[in-house]
């Protein structure tokens, strides 16, 4: 957020975001992480729903709906990190999006949204099987939206050259976008002994792992997973 964007455009008369959000909606992003000095001026717009250029000397009026997005409690953050009177400005109607690990079919349907965005695939579309959409679900996903087009865009580049669909390429590229070893220790995460068998069984499924692999990635001999396996408790 720079000077510009809270007091309008240059002296030579070009708009600023505000003046070009005028009668819509502005959406400003980390709100919590902008200074003490941009906090003053935002607020001061807020109030006086005003502005003025660079270096001007003409009051504009502003009329524009402000959006605005944190991870932050601002509740908890005091001043001079975040003042109470901007957080009570802002905050007239407050919305909490749940992170995408909490929204499992939201992962499925952004994920193919932005495949399809991307448009440079031979073939018409990505088919996401079961076992796919699976591997979308297990995936904590701790950078959220962020992190999800990333995992998107990676998936999209290994896809690229590929002249035709098929089910497991596209499910090892999957793993490799999202990383084996990131993939597994989600997967394993809650694994105990009542488990055990059944995670190891799913890690062989969707990733396609023999004995050996599964063994290295958990960290054991492969006759301490035979012994899990052939467990019949």
């Amino acid at each position: 957020m720079t000077r510009a964007l809270l007091q309008g455009g240059g002296r030579e008369g070009k708009k600023g975001l505000f003046e070009l959000a005028e009668g819509g909606s502005l959406f400003l992003d980390e709100i919590g992480e902008i200074s003490p000095a941009l906090q003053a001026r935002l607020l001061r717009v807020l109030q006086e729903k005003e502005i003025m250029h660079v270096g001007g000397v003409r009051v504009i009026p502003v009329d524009a709906r402000i959006i605005t997005a944190t991870n932050k409690d601002l509740e908890q953050m005091t001043a001079p990190v975040f003042r109470r009177d901007l957080l009570y400005r802002l905050n007239v109607l407050e919305l909490k999006i749940p992170p995408l690990r909490s929204r499992e079919e939201d992962v499925i349907e952004l994920f193919e949204l932005y495949c399809h965005k991307k448009k440079r695939f031979e073939f018409s579309q990505i088919l996401l099987t079961d076992d796919m959409k699976e591997i979308l679900k297990r995936y904590s996903w701790r950078g959220n939206i962020r992190e999800l087009q990333n995992v998107c865009e990676r998936f999209c580049l290994y896809m690229e050259h590929n002249a035709r669909y098929n089910d497991k390429y596209a499910k090892r590229c999957m793993v490799k976008a999202i990383g084996e070893e990131k993939l597994i220790y989600d997967m394993t995460a809650g694994c105990d002994e009542k488990n055990k068998k059944e995670i190891i069984r799913e890690i062989k499924r969707l990733l396609a792992y023999n004995n050996d692999q599964v063994a290295d990635a958990l960290g054991i001999s492969r006759t301490t997973l035979w012994r899990i396996l052939n467990d019949k408790r």
